[in-house]
């Protein structure tokens, strides 16, 4: 045989020999909170509380928000901060002035709803870094850009983010937001 009709044949064998791919989903399905927030310091809290769903089932997205979860912020001193769901940002928040973020405070979210006739709950502990994150604007590029944009050198342009960071803080997480994608 010539290499030719070798290779020919080792590349039919290879390609008819993969099989198909296939997914298994587990069917058992189990309801959980999903919560979706940020505390700022000098703001009020602000908390998304939404359910999962199973897979392969369509999603309304009128049904995501949880609209009468039990939503509570503790602070240090253990006082508990009632949060009130606002159907204008489909979010939970503090209605009164008792509680403002406060710089290198910790906070527990305590969240209790109903999903799917049962009871559930969770609860997250968290502390605000000290005060000393600053963007440093001037020494930054931040302005907006189209998706691959090119300099005058052709080389594709690339946000460059400078800060000061909070002490005690070694490592930030960053998300960026395609806003036309």
């Amino acid at each position: 045989m010539s290499f030719k009709a070798v290779f020919i044949l080792s590349v039919a064998l290879l390609v008819f020999s993969c099989g198909g791919g296939t997914v298994e989903i587990d069917p058992t399905f189990e309801p959980k909170i999903v919560i979706q927030g940020t505390l700022f310091p000098q703001q009020r809290a602000q908390v998304k509380i939404m359910r999962n769903f199973p897979l392969g089932t369509v999603v309304d997205e009128k049904n995501i928000i949880i609209r009468d979860a039990r939503v509570n912020i503790v602070d240090e001193s253990g006082t508990s901060h009632a949060l009130t769901f606002s159907v204008q940002r489909q979010s939970y928040e503090q209605v009164g002035p008792n509680l403002l973020i406060d710089y290198g405070k910790t906070y527990t979210l305590e969240v209790d709803a109903t999903i799917d006739g049962q009871e559930l709950s969770a609860k997250s502990t968290t502390t605000v870094p000290q005060a000393g994150f600053k963007i440093l604007e001037s020494k930054s590029v931040l302005d907006s850009m189209v998706y691959r944009e090119k300099d005058e050198n052709d080389k594709v342009k690339l946000f460059d983010i400078r800060f000061n960071r909070s002490p005690g803080i070694d490592f930030y997480a960053i998300s960026i937001l395609a806003i036309d994608a």
